[in-house]
């Protein structure tokens, strides 16, 4: 199994699944010689925090 970017990891059930740190298309070639491609999408931009308080409750 080959991915071009990203890397493959087994999930709890045991499927595969693409881990990718970065938007874009990535390709994957398994070992019977199926390809698949995912499209990964950007992320929203981040939000600043300019006052946070949390509170705990037991």
């Amino acid at each position: 199994m080959s991915v071009r970017g990203g890397a493959i990891v087994v999930a709890a059930d045991g499927g595969l699944r693409l881990r990718a740190t970065e938007a874009g298309t990535y390709t994957v070639t398994l070992d019977n010689v199926v390809t698949k491609r995912g499209i990964v999408p950007a992320l929203p931009a981040g939000q600043q925090l300019d006052d946070w308080t949390p509170t705990v409750e037991d």
